[in-house]
């Protein structure tokens, strides 16, 4: 099966709206193939131009140019985030061995922290 057929078989199980955008296990399931090779599908379609667009609702072919501006500043958004903290990342030293531990941060008890063991001590009421 060459490419255009390919293409032809993910777009023809892609809703044309946003509103009736489908979930990516759901799509997959339709086309009998994993997740990752979905993805990689759409990948593929989107370098050959293909207005395949999503967000946390699902998978849709677009025809709108505002819904395609939408797409594009969320995903160039992602991709400044990810660039900036690993900037942040490559400058600091690893904090890594028995003096680590990691905690829950005060203000998001979901996201964590790791702190050194005098801290970890002086946090618990230990001198």
């Amino acid at each position: 099966m060459n490419v255009r057929e390919r293409f032809k078989i993910l777009l023809s199980v892609l809703p044309s709206k946003r509103e009736n955008a489908q979930s990516m296990s759901k799509l997959s399931n339709i086309l009998g193939i994993t997740p990752r090779e979905f993805r990689q599908s759409v990948l593929n379609a989107r370098k050959e131009g293909l207005w395949i667009l999503s967000d946390n609702k699902g998978y849709w072919e677009s025809d709108s140019e505002e819904e395609l501006e939408e797409f594009i500043n969320r995903r160039r958004y992602v991709a400044k985030t990810i660039f900036s903290y690993t900037q942040t990342m490559k400058k600091r030293e690893p904090q890594r061995g028995k003096d680590t531990q990691i905690v829950p941060t005060q203000s998001f008890p979901s996201r964590t922290r790791k702190i050194s063991r005098k801290k970890r001590e002086r946090h618990n009421g230990k001198k």
